[in-house]
């Protein structure tokens, strides 16, 4: 289970997530109090030793305590998306143009536009999809800046 699956699932419980602590996540109910903890570094560590949890109802206990073994049954490198990248060409461009990658889902092509990604226009690509593009295509991409991708603009 990827970790924003996760996160997504458990508010969606009616709980509070902090992930402000690189070393887990913690669920919280509604006040504030620690309901559980799970491990972000670790497989098969998760607590629910805690007052709040006790105070669940029964049917959201067992929906949390599913979700916190699915998580932390999951192994590490499945938690994460991979990080992707717009590809922007630097060079023979002039400014204001649009000047990313974009790729045709339906019949394979690329060509220059903007960064909006859509259905049909891929935009936002991992590092081995731009791996494969470059094998494929016989091509270094060295005219193409990679810039990263922000949480917020993942689609």
């Amino acid at each position: 289970m990827k970790t924003k699956e996760f996160i997504r699932k458990v508010k969606k419980l009616g709980f509070n997530v902090n992930v402000k602590n690189i070393k887990g996540i913690w669920i919280e109910n509604s006040n504030g109090s620690n309901v559980a903890y799970v491990c972000r570094y670790k497989m098969y560590e998760f607590d629910t030793v805690f007052f709040a949890f006790e105070n669940i109802p029964e049917l959201k206990k067992v929906s949390l305590f599913n979700l916190l073994v699915e998580y932390a049954s999951t192994p590490l490198d499945e938690r994460e998306e991979p990080q992707k990248f717009y590809l922007q060409l630097t060079t023979l461009i002039a400014t204001g143009t649009e000047n990313y990658l974009n790729h045709n889902t339906t019949n394979g092509s690329f060509v220059l536009r903007g960064r909006c990604q859509t259905p049909k226009w891929q935009t936002q690509f991992t590092q081995a999809e731009i791996d494969e593009m470059k094998e494929k295509f016989g091509v270094a991409l060295s005219d193409f800046e990679k810039i990263p991708v922000t949480d917020e603009e993942i689609e």
